[in-house]
């Protein structure tokens, strides 16, 4: 989840389900060369339903709600092989 995602959900509750559009991913560039990565979605489903939850649960101004996100994002970050996690593609 991207700042402009994060900003659409806070200043317009009526947009709550557009965190589902969201994309983690990247394409990087160097010398000509493009590569896109890509969360694996079996990485992604676990993210979203934390998120989920803690929308349910706190409401995206809730202090709670972020200190969730915090905390499970230190989790998987030592957790989770980052060369196992993503999807690899030559563009």
């Amino acid at each position: 989840m991207n700042y402009l995602h994060i900003n659409l959900l806070i200043n317009c509750p009526d947009l709550l389900e557009i965190h589902t559009l969201a994309k983690p991913q990247a394409v990087f560039t160097y010398q000509n060369r493009s590569i896109l990565i890509k969360l694996k979605s079996r990485y992604l489903k676990e993210l979203q339903a934390v998120i989920d939850e803690g929308v349910k649960n706190y409401g995206l101004e809730d202090e709670s709600y972020w200190n969730l996100i915090r905390q499970t994002s230190i989790k998987y970050w030592l957790e989770w092989d980052r060369n196992k996690i993503f999807d690899l593609t030559i563009l």
